[in-house]
């Protein structure tokens, strides 16, 4: 982090010192008592379940030099609590809206280009992807797993320090507005829109409405920065309208800055391809399984690009490139059964694609798909839960097993699709799942897993004996 003065915090905020001195330096912060290290800033934040200010005596218990609290609530919680003087302590109005500001203040202290990444599928593999690239020819922080809202995108601005080239942030939303306050936050330089689907339809009732908040991302964007787009995309011509600055494009298609031919896929669905791009063509072989993963490979590229990387550090990051856990990711149990976890979450788009990357896995191999509920679908829902099973009949794996109310509607788009219904098995919760797939699984089954999040689909990875 670069050290910043408790003065300009104050100014940052809008802040009141009530202990402490203005020139005091915090050079680490933290926003989680269980974790704070003796000498970092605490701040409370307040959530729908929690309410940080109740351990502000804790976080002081274990060496915070200071705390910054919220007037309306932290001052209850201060009668109860002694400290020394010289403690800093700074009240604020809003100590999420403090922190966020913070972070703002950090990063306008850093010379590093921000890069901001959105859409509704490949968000966080192309983030994963792009910082493997990069982190050859820069110093890079990049966002830890999905940090991606009003609390993750903070949290991952503050780790810069004066070292730092580049940052890479995720970037999602559960409304209008929403992404406009993050990049209010980051002043990115870069914006990727990985594509439009119907993710967070719930919250936003129409595509267009999707589009609208994607587009907030390209419309953040300076003159002297980088639009990024998928060329495939048809919410892309939107986009280009909107734009300030510079746009790259890439897809399969030759109109694209950057774009994918000769396409080729080994055992375990893991493409290879030729890149081309404005100054050559290279061929790249990825250890991530799914064609789909070929448009996360250029747009990384074409950001990387337009930061100064050669084709062959390109090529390289590539072919080095994993990406975060439970995102296409491949383990092999002792007893020889294959999980293809990709749970992290899900929505229509990304559970087709699931579903070719496992048709495509090992030829001979026997397949099970395990597909939970897609939240955050709305009024779509039924209707999307139920294009997901004649997907499933036309991909048509060995098993299908639903897990979850939702659910219940791939199992029945399945069969009513020409899928076998004995080869459907319909589970209400992970701990059935679980205790089916111990019956019926072999040596050498691939195991898909497949759901949203809050489905917690690694309790059945790790029944099944992944870890």
């Amino acid at each position: 982090m670069i050290p910043i003065k408790a003065k300009e915090i104050i100014k940052a905020t809008s802040g009141k010192l009530t202990s402490g001195s203005l020139e005091e330096i915090i050079s680490e912060i933290s926003i989680d008592s269980r974790t704070i290290k003796s000498g970092e800033f605490f701040i409370p934040l307040k959530g729908e379940n929690y309410d940080g200010h109740l351990f502000i005596k804790e976080a002081l218990r274990k060496g915070a030099k200071g705390f910054l609290y919220q007037k309306d609530i932290g001052k209850r919680y201060l009668r109860e609590t002694s400290f020394k003087s010289e403690i800093l302590a700074i009240e604020v109005d809003d100590s999420l809206r403090a922190f966020q500001r913070i972070s703002r203040l950090i990063r306008e202290k850093t010379k590093a280009k921000v890069i901001g990444i959105t859409g509704s599928c490949g968000k966080t593999s192309t983030k994963d992807i792009l910082s493997n690239i990069l982190s050859l020819k820069f110093q890079v922080v990049s966002a830890f797993k999905n940090y991606n809202n009003e609390f993750g995108l903070p949290l991952t601005l503050i780790q810069a320090d004066k070292k730092t080239e580049v940052i890479v942030l995720e970037m999602a939303m559960r409304g209008l507005g929403q992404i406009k306050e993050l990049c209010e936050i980051a002043l990115p330089d870069v914006g990727i829109v990985t594509n439009v689907g119907v993710t967070h339809y719930e919250l936003l009732g129409s595509t267009e409405k999707i589009a609208q908040a994607k587009g907030e991302l390209v419309e953040s964007i300076p003159q002297d920065g980088v639009v990024v787009l998928n060329y495939d995309d048809p919410w892309t011509r939107v986009f280009e309208k909107k734009a300030r600055g510079k746009i790259l494009t890439f897809g399969f298609s030759k109109n694209a800055t950057f774009f994918a031919d000769k396409v080729r896929m080994d055992s375990f669905y893991c493409p290879s391809f030729r890149l081309n791009s404005p100054v050559g063509s290279v061929v790249i072989k990825i250890l991530i399984p799914g064609k789909q993963q070929i448009y996360n490979c250029l747009a990384a590229s074409a950001a990387s690009f337009w930061l100064g990387t050669a084709l062959e550090e390109i090529k390289e990051g590539l072919e080095s490139a994993c990406l975060s856990e439970m995102r296409m990711e491949i383990k092999k149990t002792p007893k020889g059964i294959i999980i293809f976890n990709d749970a992290y979450n899900a929505n229509p788009e990304s559970v087709k694609e699931a579903l070719s990357v496992l048709k495509g896995m090992e030829k001979g191999k026997r397949k099970i798909a395990v597909l939970g509920d897609m939240l955050e679908l709305g009024e779509i829902s039924k209707r999307a839960h139920y294009k997901v099973g004649k997907v499933v009949a036309q991909f048509s794996p060995d098993i299908l097993i639903t897990v979850g109310e939702r659910a219940k509607d791939i199992a029945e788009g399945a069969k009513e699709n020409g899928y076998n219904s004995g080869k459907v098995f319909v589970c209400q919760d992970n701990f059935g799942a679980s205790k089916l797939l111990k019956k019926v699984l072999n040596c050498g089954d691939i195991v898909l897993l497949k759901a949203s999040r809050l489905m917690k689909f690694e309790e059945i990875a790790q029944s099944i004996g992944g870890d």
